[in-house]
């Protein structure tokens, strides 16, 4: 009776191992006890549950040693009983339950269908007592349906637990639903994630919300699951609790779920495979190290001009964080402005024209803009992206070519330097109509000198002296021609020198009502030049920018620094007259002027210097709208030539 209450109140295969156990130990003479199962092996058993042994002969439910014999009695429902040698058992001494000498190894079974063996061991010389013999038997008869029901138990749980174990390490997500209502019954670990539901959250949902698609659509896939039992493969959008798409691919088919049937739902998340495909990522990688490797700028643009690709030599040329230019339009960001400073329309843009005509475009006469509002001279070939027959986006490369540009300057200038025989043909110009016209005045003046009143002689006098004045400067352009033929370059701080230049010119330009100012970059505080014909230069462009701003409203003249590879720029900006094309043509060449007493030496001396010191000059100018003069300097003696 205490057996029957044990076995109803035990839960699970655990306690009632317990309860038997418990019970054999009331029976009079045992001393060890233990219960055997099947194991997964054919014939073999596992000690799973022992009492009575003395430490060290404990076991780990360790196989029964096979004694064939032995195991065949058993199984065929025949108790076995022996004293304390036994011939008949050679197993025994495998098992430390049955090690004491007496001993029994008892069927447990329920009719033909075999449970387990019941062991018991006694130290009694002549075994166990006919009286502990039935009682054993008995309680392994007993206890047959309550643990061949709580291994039943034990062994589908534990299948259970290990079917859904292996579920959840699945990589891919596993749902079912109810085929009606739509309502999810049953989700593992994987599916939860990709959508980041919990368990409980999960079972509270249906299709609706899970699918991206109409009931319409859903409704059909369930029916040709269902209705033609077929396996059914599509990609879905999934919605996710925090409402993003999830891009799936999903297999459908029918399965049976607590004696109901369901659809089983096998789902691959697939939005990264959508978005980088294995060889097209290995393509675009090995594409990636190249044009990150090149040093001419590279640019991708898609149809609209966009920035879909820029590499680390465009972003530096350009002064921008390559995150700054993606998604930006190209010609907004540094194609907006023409040379002569008009804005750039797209309709006119070479670049564009690409991806409109489907026809590569090429100039060397154009300029990109910087971040901080600077340009840069380019040469850039614009390329169409065909896709099936269609421009789909251009890839621009261009390299800067103010490098070339300074050394082909500072070439021309070496050169217009050399041409002695023109300079000299120039000289002998300038200085032979004052000359003459002093030769023809003293002609006269010898010749009428008895016959002339005091005022006409003066009068020659005078004309003499003002054509002797026309030498007098020419001499001195001259010399300042001359003056600094070896230039003395070295490291000065640009900043601080402007700044004394500045406070040295500013009460002379203030009395003229001309407001002078300064606009220094951080980046450029080094400049590898001569001070001495540095300031000679400023000067010169300062004067000049001052004959420019004559009756302009608001005069003003801004020197401004930028900081460029290897360079240091500065620039006079004027918003004076500006200079008319045709001017600028000529500007540089030795004794051309617009000024009445000009000499036209001011500019070709101030090239000449800028010659010498590895720099080079260039005039930008908006007739109306001002100009601005650039030098660029080395920014120190490493990147001088």
């Amino acid at each position: 009776m205490a057996l029957d209450i044990a076995l109803r109140s035990a839960r699970g295969l655990q306690e009632t191992l317990v309860a038997i156990l418990d019970a054999v130990e009331r029976v009079p003479g045992v001393e060890r006890s233990g219960i055997c199962l099947p194991g997964r092996g054919d014939g073999e058993m596992r000690l799973v549950m022992q009492r009575g042994l003395v430490p060290g002969e404990e076991v780990d439910c360790r196989c029964l040693p096979a004694d064939e014999a032995l195991i065949r009695r058993v199984r065929t429902g025949e108790p076995v009983f022996w004293a304390a040698s036994p011939g008949d058992a050679p197993a025994a001494r495998g098992c430390p339950v049955l090690r004491l000498g007496g001993a029994a190894v008892l069927p447990i079974q329920a009719g033909e269908l075999f449970v387990g063996i019941l062991l018991a061991g006694t130290s009694r010389p002549d075994g166990f007592a006919l009286e502990s013999r039935k009682a054993l038997i008995v309680i392994a008869s007993q206890t047959a349906p309550a643990l061949h029901i709580a291994r039943t138990e034990h062994e589908t749980s534990a299948s259970e637990e290990r079917c859904r174990s292996l579920i959840d390490q699945s990589p891919d997500g596993i749902f079912a639903f109810h085929p009606v209502t739509h309502r999810v019954v049953e989700a593992n670990l994987r599916f939860r994630q990709m959508l980041g539901y919990d368990e409980r959250e999960i079972l509270s949902l249906t299709l609706d919300e899970v699918i991206a698609a109409s009931p319409e659509s859903i409704a059909a896939n369930v029916a040709e699951v269902m209705g033609h039992d077929r396996h059914h493969i599509d990609e879905r959008k999934y919605r996710r609790k925090d409402g993003q798409l999830l891009d799936v691919e999903v297999s459908l088919s029918r399965a049976r779920y607590d004696l109901t049937d369901v659809v089983l739902v096998n789902v691959r998340d697939i939005s990264r495979r959508k978005a980088n495909e294995v060889t097209l990522a290995s393509v675009r990688y090995r594409h990636q190290l190249i044009l990150d490797a090149a040093g001419e700028g590279i640019l991708g643009l898609d149809r609209e001009g966009h920035h879909t690709f820029v590499n680390p030599a465009a972003a530096e040329l350009l002064g921008y964080a390559t995150s700054e230019m993606l998604g930006v339009s190209s010609h907004s960001l540094w194609h907006h402005t023409k040379r002569d400073g008009s804005a750039y329309p797209e309709t006119e843009c070479p670049i564009y024209a690409a991806i409109n005509d489907g026809r590569a475009h090429r100039s060397d006469q154009e300029l990109f803009w910087r971040k901080d509002g600077s340009s840069v001279p380019v040469e850039y070939v614009s390329t169409p992206i065909m896709e099936r027959d269609e421009v789909v986006g251009s890839v621009v490369v261009f390299r800067d070519i103010s490098k070339v540009a300074r050394l082909e300057a500072i070439a021309e200038a070496i050169e217009a330097m050399n041409s002695i025989g023109y300079v000299f043909s120039a000289v002998r110009h300038e200085l032979g109509n004052p000359v003459n016209s002093v030769k023809m005045a003293l002609s006269v003046l010898r010749n009428n000198l008895a016959s002339f009143q005091e005022d006409a002689i003066r009068t020659y006098l005078d004309r003499s002296l003002d054509e002797l004045s026309r030498v007098e400067d020419l001499l001195a352009s001259l010399k300042s021609f001359s003056l600094y033929e070896n230039v003395r370059a070295q490291q000065i701080d640009l900043s601080e020198f402007l700044s004394q230049f500045l406070s040295l010119v500013r009460p002379d330009f203030s009395e003229r009502g001309i407001t002078l100012l300064f606009r220094p970059s951080p980046d450029a505080q080094r400049a590898f030049a001569d001070p001495r014909a540095l300031r000679h230069i400023l000067l010169n462009l300062f004067a000049n920018a001052a004959d420019a701003l004559a009756k302009r409203p608001s005069p003003t003249i801004t020197l401004r620094t930028y900081a460029k590879p290897g360079l240091t720029e500065i620039r006079v900006e004027d918003n004076g007259s500006g200079i008319p094309e045709a001017v600028r043509k000529e500007i540089f060449q030795p004794f051309w002027t617009t000024k009445a007493n000009g000499t036209g030496l001011g500019l070709v001396i101030v090239k000449k210097m800028m010659a010498k010191m590895e720099g080079t000059i260039g005039i930008e100018s908006w007739t109306g709208a001002g100009t601005t003069v650039i030098l660029t300097l080395p920014a120190d003696g490493a990147s001088a030539r």
